[in-house]
């Protein structure tokens, strides 16, 4: 653990590969889970740890084609970020090693698959060229996008950066809120109060999500449980910060972010019913108010995560992609096991997708009743949504459905 966080410490990476985050992803996604297995690469020189690459080993039922066995990041599901840690001066050497190890034990599974690799990271490139002349297939991707807002200067010289038409409706609305209602900007950042106000994160993103007719993501209790119990350790370790934004004493929008190595980053968002407030996009003001925060802290990107939503780009994100990168060793069959893959990816999405209409359909019949038109002409439209979404992942099974 101890050689964890200092070699996390020394890497370019991201939050989600501390040992704090990973340790409780796998304890909630992985270690509960009889179909997983770890399979940590450690490189060390002269004793010293130079490297980790976290993975494991998922064993995926695809029936009619049997078992997918994949060698994946740990934390690949609600981690924006993932890579491999390894001190910068090593990295040819640590690639060395870890190539050569997945290259000895290549046939305990099927293939490798490294999701959310951002642009920046060496390991794309250096573990397919490596693998690659070993007569590996490998494939790489772009299957995310994680808009940032790389700040320089002022906020007064950020302001000026920003579309004029857009940056004069902004503080119009900035203004008008402030004018009307009282307002307050409330950061919180110790671990006692941040756990505390945790809920009020919750509350107000299922809001967010339910009005739009999805679950969100606390829906899930896996997801809960691992937020619960990390949020504790990453607030001691001084990184999370909990911001709110304040309407005449409530809390109508809130902001689960990170704050790490300089860079503000965005990780779950929430909206409540701001009342006559609404009119000014509470939502807008918040993201404001913690760019404005962001620049005084001394941070100089402000990351929005996942997701291409247009506020993002209109306060002046540009995009910062993510690659998964494939991997099939020479003596695997990877034609049958590329098959099995987007059999898994084309049968998840379905599963997704039905749990998402699920929840508008019962969200339907509370709101106009069982034997109503609006169901009829939900129901009609299910098998065609269904359609257009198989096609989609059957022609690019890696790709995102909301990446056009």
């Amino acid at each position: 653990m101890d050689e964890w966080l200092t070699l996390h410490l020394a890497c370019a990476v991201s939050i989600f590969q501390s040992f704090e985050w990973l340790r409780t992803w796998w304890k909630y996604y992985g270690s509960s889970d009889g179909h997983r297995s770890l399979h940590i690469i450690v490189v060390e020189r002269d004793g010293h740890c130079i490297a980790i690459a976290p993975l494991f080993i998922d064993r995926i039922r695809t029936f009619p084609f049997g078992t997918l066995k994949q060698l994946q990041f740990i934390g690949r599901v609600d981690s924006d970020y993932l890579d491999f840690l390894i001190l910068p001066d090593e990295c040819e050497l640590a690639l060395d090693a870890i190539a050569e190890s997945l290259q000895s034990s290549g046939q305990a599974w099927d293939g490798i698959v490294l999701e959310d690799l951002p642009a920046s990271s060496i390991t794309r490139a250096g573990l397919m060229d490596r693998l690659g002349q070993k007569g590996w297939t490998a494939q790489a991707k772009v299957t995310e996008d994680s808009p940032q807002l790389h700040l320089e200067g002022s906020w007064e010289e950020y302001l000026q950066k920003l579309d004029g038409n857009f940056r004069r409706d902004l503080m119009r609305r900035v203004r008008g809120c402030e004018n009307k209602f009282s307002v307050e900007f409330e950061v919180l950042s110790e671990p006692d109060e941040v756990y505390n106000a945790f809920d009020d994160i919750v509350r107000l993103h299922q809001y967010r999500w339910e009005q739009s007719g999805e679950p969100g993501v606390f829906s899930k209790k896996t997801f809960v449980q691992l937020q619960k119990e990390a949020i504790p350790l990453l607030s001691r370790r001084g990184w999370v910060r909990l911001v709110f934004l304040r309407i005449d004493g409530e809390r109508v929008a809130g902001n689960y972010t990170f704050l790490y190595r300089n860079c503000l980053s965005v990780y779950l968002l929430g909206m409540g019913d701001a009342g006559d407030a609404n009119m000014y996009s509470p939502g807008k003001i918040l993201h404001v108010k913690s760019i404005q925060f962001a620049i005084n802290q001394g941070c100089t990107t402000y990351d929005f995560l996942r997701g291409v939503e247009k506020i993002k780009f209109q306060l002046g994100g540009r995009s910062h992609l993510n690659w998964t990168v494939t991997l099939y060793p020479a003596v695997a069959d990877s034609g049958r096991t590329q098959t099995k893959r987007r059999f898994h990816l084309l049968t998840q999405s379905a599963s997704r997708r039905l749990a998402k209409e699920r929840f508008s359909f019962r969200r339907k019949v509370a709101d106009h009743g069982f034997f109503s038109r609006e169901i009829l002409t939900f129901v009609a439209s299910l098998p065609k949504i269904l359609i257009v979404d198989g096609m989609k992942k059957v022609k690019d099974p890696e790709k995102p459905l909301y990446i056009d």
